[in-house]
């Protein structure tokens, strides 16, 4: 079955493959422009371990390192706009727009295009994303990894894909079970 019927004029595939990257983008803008990013709860706990490394100290404690150390150039950006919580505010935001531009290219090689396109889109509209997205919290680093890792296993079984999971684990520790079972089912096929 495809998203698009193959009698479909090619006009209406067109105007439909750019009604949806209008959406995705649109989207995209929303999320940046009309929602509050902010640092607080857990989020401000990793907010000051990002500014204690920034100062060249190593911090304790209990949440891991790995998702802040990717802030840490948002954060040195915003220190120097004399605004670091706004950029902290915007790293989840960044990294969700980053994966969804990887994914564009690496579901190009796996899905049709529509489904792709409206694939994307979902991501967006229609997932947990949005809301997360305006939090500096750990969950978006780990379900971003863990996505990506999958498709460039699914797409090709490389390092890269085994090593975006392993990283995506090792940010939120709890999820190495749902990591493992991912790992056993790809590693079947």
């Amino acid at each position: 079955m495809t998203a698009c019927p193959p009698d479909l004029a090619p006009e209406s595939r067109w105007a439909a493959r750019r009604l949806d990257v209008a959406l995705l983008i649109a989207g995209l803008l929303l999320c940046l422009f009309f929602t509050e990013h902010r640092v607080h709860g857990d989020g401000a706990i990793r907010f000051d371990s990002v500014q204690a490394i920034l100062r060249g100290t190593i911090p304790d404690g209990k949440y891991s390192l790995i998702g802040p150390l990717g802030a840490l150039p948002l954060v040195a950006l915003g220190t120097l706009a004399e605004n670091p919580y706004a950029a902290a505010g915007l790293y989840n935001f960044a990294v969700f727009a980053i994966a969804l531009f990887v994914l564009w290219f690496e579901l190009g090689h796996v899905l049709p295009d529509p489904v792709r396109r409206r694939t994307l889109l979902l991501l967006v509209a229609g997932s947990m994303f949005a809301a997360h997205q305006r939090e500096f919290y750990g969950e978006v680093f780990t379900a971003v990894l863990l996505a990506v890792g999958s498709v460039r296993l699914v797409r090709r079984c490389d390092l890269s894909g085994w090593l975006l999971i392993g990283l995506g684990i090792a940010n939120t520790p709890p999820t190495i079970v749902a990591g493992g079972l991912l790992a056993l089912v790809l590693c079947r096929q």
